[in-house]
């Protein structure tokens, strides 16, 4: 077994390794904490709420100088190589590089341990992590130097030769890493969004060493003595952490010998969908479902590990020259420790000085520094393509230098299963072309970069493998239990489903008005009547309306009235004209105590005995049916007088002269009598002064009444004086009944012809609209 691990460090340490890149898990969606080590930004991106990491690892190694070829491992499995290596006698069947070429190491080992990642919605995500970390990156390293390694110093072919290891560096790193990640949306519209992300490292240092500088030359004489220089100058420069402080660990402090910072930045951009394909609605909101994929290509990059650790306890750094340096017996040195190993080449190489090499007692050591640019392309449904670049960074000082490595993953994608076929090709100095597998069935992981040493496919000259066991929850719709869109947070019936007006609550007529305050729930109403119906629109909700398809008016329990007289019209016999409840709401429009309906003359007072017709010249016969209603005559007549003719008399009217208070009688009514505007009717404002005028003629039986109306020149002429005319029987009419004998009074009209003023102006106008009354004898 003692040869097997030789054998396993000699292909760890003279081979193309690289950092744990796991390429079939970080471009996932759901490889959650796993994604920042591809991209600090896709911790915001990724599809899971929550994500905690009990245990993960990753353990990468390339190899081109030492390998066993395929037809020779007759196994199937890492468990089968190492339960049988020695008893198949692989050891036998290595091959080797050249002696005389230069190869090239850079590996890495990285497990995580208690890890979370969490989101504070809606833009916001947060990861603290835990890491062990180790690194071996080294070049130019001879292949002189790796088969003595394998051989031994016993190795006969290559002893006796001076070699010159020029140039070489070899650096190993170890470090626990505690990380704080925040990644966030900074931008985003309807076309894409921009993600940016961040990780901060508090870094220890465990174990550090180096070698660089060389330019040495050596020879192994025989299988007991080595000489450095004598055919040239013979230099390195070293630095470590001395192993065996680790000899007594009492905490966790007693492992960490140095302490520095960190840091991981970047971006990522999604080109989305159309938004309908992944939208969702929720409080009045479009929102991201998270069940779907909104986006059709992503692009992202990222710098990942810059950084240094400081070795400053049990450390050292060291400087070894000569020209010529002999070391005899060196088969049989044994070290006790650090310390003695660097006293004695220091010796080997300073004459006998065991203390002349030492420089410093600390030293710094870079993180394997990388650059990244990252694509993601949705092809199909669940079907993506990523393609990853990482350049690593080379360093001008200590530190781990990582590999480049350029992939391509086809992978099916899904919340619960993910599988996934990385290639890859791979460049640190050398070329190597790979193909992986890796799935993930919810929170477990498995997956290799290079599956061919895994099962036997090709000669075994490397490995990678990594693995993950975690607690994940998927996001999640924002909870919404009745499915009314309506958030649990927000909504105030959360088992029923309503609308975000009301807070979630229903309102199944739809009428703004939630059910709970609805006094007709079923029946979609106004808000103003308590969610109830008003069919009509009068303000009277149809269950209490007897008129439910009629507006109506409330003291009639919603049922018209249409001319507004205070009789509903189910009970006006004149409906659509404003009446007298002691006529069933029909008017009587002249006064005459007759409903129009029943009154010939409705426009005219008149008596019963004449259906409400007047009978101007109080001959018996009503104006109707008079021929001459001004003239007294009788019925054989048609009202008319009958004609005698007798020699003609004077019978200009004598004007009477009036006392003080029967001429102010006859002034008011001048001044107060108004008809309806081009009518001959006179409005009620009127009747005071008529009434005081007829009680004058009441008293005075000797007087008659001379009525003569004027017109303005507004209009033709007849029909001025038509209207002149009527205006002076209305009047008539009026006082008539009102008890005046109608013979008393003369109506006579004028039209425009009398005027009083021009009628060039507004206000002469409105003085030739009268009428006027004289009383004569």
């Amino acid at each position: 077994m003692k040869r097997l691990l030789t054998i396993l460090a000699i292909v760890c340490l003279t081979g193309h390794a690289y950092s744990q890149d796991m390429l079939g898990i970080r471009s996932s969606n759901y490889s959650g904490l796993q994604g920042l080590g591809i991209n600090p930004a896709s911790i915001h991106t990724s599809r899971l709420d929550l994500d905690i990491n009990l245990f993960s690892i990753g353990i990468t190694a390339e190899n081109d100088f030492i390998y066993i070829p395929k037809d020779k491992l007759k196994f199937f499995g890492i468990k089968n190589i190492i339960e049988n290596f020695d008893e198949k006698g692989y050891l036998d069947e290595f091959e080797f590089g050249s002696p005389n070429k230069t190869y090239n190491l850079n590996t890495a080992i990285s497990i995580m341990g208690p890890s979370v990642l969490f989101n504070i919605y809606p833009k916001h995500t947060i990861a603290i992590t835990t890491q062990m970390r180790a690194g071996i990156s080294g070049t130019e390293i001879q292949g002189h130097a790796g088969k003595f390694a394998v051989e031994g110093f016993g190795y006969n072919p290559l002893q006796n030769q001076f070699f010159l290891g020029k140039d070489f560096e070899l650096n190993i790193l170890s470090w626990a890493e505690y990380g704080l990640s925040y990644a966030t949306t900074l931008t985003e519209n309807e076309k894409g969004a921009l993600t940016g992300g961040l990780t901060l490292k508090l870094l220890h240092g465990i174990g550090g060493a180096y070698a660089e500088n060389a330019d040495l030359y050596y020879n192994v004489l025989n299988d007991s003595d080595m000489v450095f220089g004598v055919q040239g100058f013979a230099q390195i420069d070293y630095g470590r952490v001395d192993y065996n402080s680790f000899d007594e660990i009492g905490g966790y402090s007693d492992f960490i010998n140095g302490k520095g910072f960190g840091f991981d930045v970047g971006f990522s951009y999604d080109f989305f969908k159309e938004p309908t394909s992944w939208q969702y609605e929720m409080d009045g909101k479009k929102l991201h479902d998270p069940l779907i994929n909104r986006y059709k290509l992503r692009i992202g990059a990222s710098l990942l590990d810059v950084g240094k650790i400081k070795f400053n306890e049990n450390a050292g750094t060291y400087h070894l020259e000569t020209d010529n340096g002999y070391y005899p017996n060196f088969n049989t040195d044994e070290y006790d420790n650090n310390i003695d190993f660097d006293h004695t080449f220091s010796a080997v190489f300073y004459n006998g000085d065991s203390l002349a090499s030492f420089r410093t007692n600390n030293f710094k050591m870079a993180l394997p520094t990388a650059v990244s640019l990252q694509v993601d392309w949705n092809a199909y449904k669940k079907f993506y393509v990523a393609a990853n670049y990482i350049h690593g960074v080379k360093h001008s000082e200590p530190g781990i230098d990582r590999a480049s490595v350029l992939s391509v993953t086809p992978r099916y994608e899904s919340p619960w299963l993910d599988i996934s076929m990385p290639v890859s090709y791979f460049n640190y100095t050398g070329k190597i072309s790979r193909v992986g597998l890796a799935f993930r069935f919810a929170s477990f992981f498995l997956g290799s970069d290079r599956i061919g040493t895994l099962f036997g496919l090709g000669d075994l000259n490397g490995m990678d493998v990594y693995a993950g066991l975690k607690f994940s929850m998927n996001k999640q719709r924002i909870r919404d239990l009745d499915n009314d869109r309506v958030s649990d947070k927000m909504d105030k019936c959360k088992e029923i489903a309503g609308i975000l007006k009301f807070e979630g609550c229903p309102d199944k007529d739809l009428d703004d008005v939630p059910d709970a305050i609805d006094q007709c729930p079923d029946v979609k109403g106004l808000v103003s009547l308590a969610g109830c119906p008003d069919t009509d629109g009068d303000g009277i909700t149809d269950s209490k309306d007897d008129c439910p398809e009629v507006a109506g008016l409330p003291q009639f329990r919603g049922c018209p009235d249409t001319d507004a007289d205070g009789i509903m019209d189910s009970e006006d016999e004149c409906p659509s004209v404003p009446g007298l409840a002691l006529y069933k709401g029909c008017p009587d429009t002249d006064n005459d105590s007759i409903p129009d309906p029943q009154d010939d003359c409705p426009t005219t007072a008149g008596p019963a005995m004449y259906k409400g017709c007047p009978d101007t010249d109080g001959d018996g016969i009503p104006d109707p049916q008079d021929e001459c209603p001004f003239d007294v005559g009788p019925p054989a007549t048609k009202g008319c007088p009958v004609k005698v003719t007798q020699a003609p008399v004077n019978t200009a009217p004598v004007v009477v002269q009036l006392t003080q208070e029967e001429q102010e009688i006859i002034n008011k009514v001048f001044k107060n009598l108004q008809f309806e505007t081009g009518k001959a009717i006179i409005k009620e404002s009127s009747y005071a002064s008529l009434d005081e005028l007829a009680g004058l003629l009441q008293k005075k039986p000797s007087f008659k009444l001379k009525i003569d109306g004027h017109t303005d020149n507004t209009g033709s002429a007849s029909l001025n004086k038509t209207l002149s005319k009527k205006r002076a029987e209305a009047a008539r009419t009026y006082l008539v009944g009102k008890g005046v004998d109608g013979s008393r009074i003369m109506p006579n009209g004028y039209g425009k012809d009398r005027p009083v003023a021009p009628n060039t102006t507004a206000e002469g106008r409105a003085q030739n609209r009268r009428v006027e009354f004289t009383i004569i004898e």
